[in-house]
């Protein structure tokens, strides 16, 4: 029986923005994707965005399978929050680009400053396709192939009209969220990917996250917010690393 791969978006995009990483693991694995609450997708389908909601969606739609979670950026808080909860059903957890506090809080300074946060909350509020464009440009930031990966990013956005009030709903979870208890929490093996141009998650995550979490594994990666979309080669690398450790 093929291992179960579960990969889980970040805020704001649709499932599709992980397709490379599909494309990389189908042949191997039973590869899994879920966005978010906002773009109506099935597997995330909430009544109410929240945590608790969000756990319990995933619950149901893992359906007591044991899976190895690849979470980008908040979809990393999730896949953290679930793992801490359901510690038997997760053989492994990857976060990538994914900050336990997203926003700088009072003993937190490696997170994104609340007056940038506030302008995003903004945002979304006036315009959220709009929002959606510049997101995609801050997570193509950094990269080599900058202006492939932001092409990529709003193909994938075409076809969707996503719930501004979900995305919204999301943004205000995303500024109180505080994983670092759960992360402490955890017994699978854990890697952190970090990029050093991220232009959403600052690089010295790396060293908060290394000082914090001694048996947790920190990668440090070229590239920016989405950098696993140019390289998901070493993505892929550490997954069957994962997979090959819990044969």
């Amino acid at each position: 029986m093929k291992q179960r791969i579960v990969l889980i978006a970040g805020w704001g995009m649709p499932s599709a923005v992980m397709q490379p990483l599909v494309d990389k693991l189908s042949g191997r694995y039973t590869v899994n994707v879920v966005s978010l609450p906002g773009f109506n997708e099935q597997g995330m389908i909430v009544d109410t965005v929240s945590w608790p909601a969000m756990i319990d969606a995933l619950s149901n739609y893992l359906g007591g399978d044991s899976v190895i979670l690849v979470g980008w950026s908040m979809g990393g808080q999730l896949a953290t929050l679930f793992a801490a909860m359901y510690p038997h059903q997760v053989k492994g957890l990857l976060t990538l680009t994914s900050n336990p506090c997203f926003v700088q809080r009072d003993d937190w300074q490696d997170g994104m400053p609340e007056t940038v946060f506030a302008e995003f909350e903004h945002g979304v509020s006036v315009s959220c396709s709009q929002t959606l464009k510049q997101f995609a440009m801050l997570c193509s930031q950094g990269g080599e192939q900058q202006r492939e990966t932001v092409r990529f990013i709003r193909k994938v956005l075409v076809d969707w009209e996503p719930d501004a009030e979900q995305l919204s709903s999301l943004l205000t979870l995303l500024r109180e969220a505080d994983t670092r208890s759960q992360l402490a929490d955890l017994t699978c093996p854990v890697t952190h990917w970090v990029a050093e141009q991220d232009a959403l998650v600052p690089f010295s995550l790396s060293r908060a996250l290394s000082e914090r979490y001694p048996t947790h594994i920190i990668k440090a990666v070229e590239g920016g917010h989405t950098f696993w979309l140019e390289t998901p080669d070493i993505i892929v690398s550490d997954i069957d690393k994962l997979v090959r450790g819990n044969a």
